[in-house]
């Protein structure tokens, strides 16, 4: 009988190092054998699945033996790339196999990683590192634990997709909607709300401006800006005139009352900075992070 091929599954960015291949005859109760002959195991079915069991292995603890030796190596690799001595480490793969709901099978897999001579901490931060483009890919729901000798293992999903934790969004819009609140107290001794002193600082370094222009400093569009140069020429710190040799385009001056607002601001940043409990140099790397991040996006957008 002439032998049937599947689709390759292949990552195309990867550069194959190693290659190996193991036949499997006779099913969950037969044997598999590699093409080298190193692995040359009989298989038995468990009796939880309605085989007889005995001494012989099963494909589940093959496959965790595989996942469980890739991953450790994977924690290993991290430690040496941070310059983190580890005193010792071993990691427990713990597969299960069952039925789904809309038919077949699927596989659970957690992962148990005790690292020696770390704390709590390192150990977590280790084997969150570990876990992504590291570990080897699994199709099955992995969930991993990592500890510290004599601790407790504390669990955490790292496949979750949808986990709020894990994604990059949510500590941006809770940072930016408690630092608000910090600002408003400020503010409210200038008259400003944060998008309007947001307005005003863009104009303080670069008026008289186009509007277009203020907008791509502030990354706002017209509908959102325009609202907010009303007001702030309600309140008689800009004007908004147009161009005379370009009636399209509205100029932004400030006025006597916009330019000495500017004198009375000059105390926020550095009040704010006193209501955040970091030191200068953390908030200057933080607002650093942020702005490549920003650029980068801006980018994006810019492509689309």
């Amino acid at each position: 009988m002439s032998p049937t091929g599947f689709p390759t599954q292949e990552d195309p960015t990867m550069k194959t190092l190693y290659q190996t291949q193991v036949t499997a005859e006779g099913g969950r109760a037969g044997h598999v054998r590699s093409a080298d002959g190193t692995l040359d195991l009989p298989l038995s079915l468990p009796r939880e699945l309605g085989g007889a069991g005995g001494a012989a292995t099963n494909p589940e603890q093959l496959f965790a033996a595989g996942y469980a030796a890739c991953f450790e190596n994977a924690v290993l690799h991290v430690a040496r790339g941070k310059q983190i001595k580890l005193a010792s480490t071993s990691v427990t793969a713990t597969v299960g196999i069952g039925p789904r709901e809309d038919g077949g099978f699927a596989l659970t897999v957690s992962l148990s990683a005790t690292l020696g001579g770390v704390d709590q901490a390192t150990a977590e931060a280790l084997v969150a590192a570990a876990h992504g483009p590291l570990a080897p890919p699994c199709w099955a729901d992995a969930a991993l634990a990592a500890r510290a000798p004599d601790r407790s293992p504390r669990e955490f999903s790292v496949n979750d997709v949808l986990a709020l934790d894990q994604q990059l969004c949510f500590p941006l819009y809770a940072a930016g909607h408690l630092l608000t609140r910090l600002y408003r107290p400020l503010l409210d001794e200038l008259g400003l709300t944060y998008p309007q002193y947001l307005v005003m600082l863009a104009c303080w370094q670069q008026a008289p401006c186009a509007v277009g222009d203020l907008g791509r400093r502030l990354y706002l569009d017209t509908g959102t800006l325009t609202p907010l140069l009303k007001r702030l020429e309600e309140q008689g710190l800009v004007t908004r005139t147009r161009d005379p040799d370009d009636q399209r385009r509205v100029v932004i001056e400030l006025t006597d009352a916009g330019r000495a607002l500017r004198e009375r601001a000059a105390k926020v940043p550095e009040a704010l900075a006193c209501k955040i409990p970091l030191e200068l140099d953390e908030i200057g790397a933080t607002r650093d992070v942020l702005r490549k991040l920003l650029d980068a996006l801006a980018t994006v957008d810019d492509r689309e």
